[in-house]
This record gives C-alpha cells, sequence and structure tokens, in this order.
C-alpha cells in the first residue's frame, strides 16, 4: 500500500515538473507545449516497460488443487449460512458458548 502511495506522488511530481518545465505562452497564459507532453509519454511507456519487464523476473504463482478456505462455501443451500471460513464459524460459537457458560456460573446471565 505505501508503495503505491510513494509511486503515485513521485509520479504526479515527475509529471507536473515536465509538463511545467516546457511551456508556451498565450496571451497571460502559460499551456504546456506538444514537447512536454511527448516527454511526458515517453517516460510513462519507459516506466510501463520498465514494469512489465521486472514482473517478467518473478515465476508465476503456483497453481492450486483446491481453493482457498475463505472461498468455500457450503454445498446445500438450505444449509445455516456460514461465513466461508474454514471451521471459524463453529470455533466462533464454540467460544460464545463458553463465554455464556462462564457469565453463568457467575450469576451474571440474564
Amino acid at each position: 500500500m505505501l508503495s503505491r502511495s510513494v509511486g503515485s506522488s513521485l509520479a504526479s511530481a515527475v509529471g507536473g515538473t515536465v509538463l511545467a518545465s516546457s511551456v508556451i505562452v498565450l496571451g497571460s497564459f502559460a499551456l504546456p507545449s506538444l514537447t512536454a507532453y511527448r516527454i511526458l509519454f515517453a517516460i510513462c511507456a519507459d516506466a510501463a516497460l520498465l514494469g512489465a519487464a521486472i514482473a517478467l523476473l518473478f515465476p508465476p504463482a503456483p497453481d492450486r488443487a483446491e481453493p482457498a478456505p475463505w472461498r468455500l462455501r457450503t454445498q446445500n443451500p438450505s444449509a445455516q449460512a456460514t461465513d466461508g471460513l474454514d471451521g471459524l464459524g463453529d470455533r466462533v460459537r464454540e467460544r460464545r458458548d463458553e463465554r455464556h457458560r462462564g457469565q453463568d456460573l457467575l450469576g451474571l446471565s440474564q
């Protein structure tokens, strides 16, 4: 997340600098020139090619034989809806029941 923020900020700064470095003046307005846009486009194209080359250095992700546990859904549509995490719903219910039993022992239940 931080890298994306740094990359966006850096790209904005470079783009603004390039566009402001070559301007044409029309009356009281200063506008970026066509040359500035061409330079900026070339920088962006080079960055895209560099990113693609770096991505090719990493091996592809391994194929998964089965889906991740959090993507599993119940096969029976009439079954009680679960949170999709393998067994997590059962563990949450067990902890809740334990907590209620503890309150019953202390006389805190309503």
